[in-house]
């Protein structure tokens, strides 16, 4: 999971488009590939997905000890 945060999120997502944002103020709008772009806004996306993805995955709480399954069932059946 760490690999997929630093390759994805953190480099694809972060370090490219900053990356061609500070090519495209340096040498030019005109002069940037149109290509560039593109592939600069689908990396964002894709970072963006894949943090929602990484948050989610390692939020979920998955116990060690499962629980009863009086207790799943949502039914109180007494237990004294």
């Amino acid at each position: 999971m760490w690999l997929l945060f630093w390759i994805v999120v953190v480099f694809l997502g972060l370090v490219v488009p900053i990356g061609v944002v500070i090519y495209s103020l340096v040498v030019g709008l005109k002069q940037t590939p149109l290509i560039l772009l593109y592939l600069s806004i689908a990396f964002e996306l894709l970072g963006d997905l894949f943090l929602r993805y990484l948050i989610l995955k390692n939020g979920f709480y998955n116990p060690l000890v499962p629980a009863p399954a009086y207790y799943i069932s949502g039914k109180n059946i007494g237990i004294r």
